[in-house]
């Protein structure tokens, strides 16, 4: 069938025949969407209208099932971000002044460290 730009062009022609039409003696430098004017006024059958616009819309569809399946990917990473937020939201702790260095692991390659010493220092995420 081709591309749906020439399904269109082929369906939506001005007149029967065009260069390249496959047919013995095709005329020269006749090419889509005019064809040559010789030829006769070209009368879409609805089969091949029907089949361009098939065509159009299973892109459409194509293009739509593409789109949703982004949305849900981003939609996915935004979610594991509220989560990583909430675990370094709800992870608080006191390190004493005789400790130099902690380091915590929370969730599948998450780390969570602390360079220490005192009470409530940065806390520096990891994602490993």
């Amino acid at each position: 069938m081709g591309t749906i730009a020439n399904q269109l062009i082929t369906a939506f022609r001005d007149f029967v025949r065009f260069t390249g039409d496959g047919l013995p003696g095709e005329p020269v430098g006749r090419p889509l969407p005019q064809g040559d004017p010789a030829s006769g006024q070209f009368n879409p059958p609805k089969k091949q209208v029907r089949e361009a616009l098939l065509a159009i819309a299973g892109a459409a569809d194509d293009l739509n099932g593409a789109v949703l399946s982004a949305a849900g990917s981003a939609e996915a990473a935004a979610q594991s971000l509220v989560e990583a937020n909430d675990v370094v939201n709800n992870f608080f702790w006191y390190i004493g002044e005789s400790s130099t260095f902690v380091t915590v692991g929370v969730g599948e390659g998450v780390i969570l460290s602390d360079p220490g010493p005192g009470p409530y220092d940065t806390v520096t995420l990891e994602v490993a």
